[in-house]
């Protein structure tokens, strides 16, 4: 599997440091690059991913991945990149929820009524522990990516990444 360049974002982003100022931010945008942060996570060094253009999602479409956190010692760091269709603005919207499944507590990066970027990330430091559900939704999904232009709807590929936890289904 060759990584696509939204995979490679994620990556980088997922494992950036803030450097005090918060995430997303003018002044240091998703923070300091920590390559070692981000192949190599504390606790569970390991980062899941998908980025599968199988999974790609059209407007109301939402695709759920499972993963678990066993300890409160390490964050749990989630990264949506999407490959965004050129325009003046952002042109398909996808929104990342991520969802403690017994509490309810749902985090997400982005107002789903204003989406801005095509990079979402969501950071839970402390995480309780337990499953955790991500839901990645095609909000408004307008233009194909060129490899799904033939589909009845138009669907928008994504990198998903996270790190501070195990297991990893869809």
């Amino acid at each position: 599997h060759v990584p696509s360049a939204a995979l490679l974002k994620a990556l980088i982003v997922n494992g950036a440091v803030d450097m005090g100022m918060g995430i997303p931010d003018d002044g240091q945008g998703w923070g300091r690059v920590d390559l070692t942060n981000t192949l190599f996570p504390p606790g569970t060094n390991r980062v899941q991913y998908d980025d599968t253009l199988a999974n790609a999602v059209a407007s109301t479409d939402i695709r759920t991945y499972d993963v678990w956190v066993s300890s409160d010692t390490q964050p749990l760091a989630v990264t949506l990149v999407w490959r965004d269709p050129a325009g003046s603005t952002i042109q398909n919207e996808l929104h990342l929820r991520v969802i403690h499944v017994a509490s309810g507590t749902e985090s997400t990066a982005d107002d789903i009524a204003d989406i801005r970027n095509n990079v979402q990330k969501v950071v839970l430091n402390p995480p309780q522990a337990g499953q955790y559900r991500i839901e990645i939704e095609g909000v408004n999904v307008a233009t194909a990516v060129p490899e799904l232009a033939g589909d009845p709807q138009p669907r928008q590929d994504y990198a998903l990444v996270v790190a501070g936890a195990i297991g990893f289904s869809c």
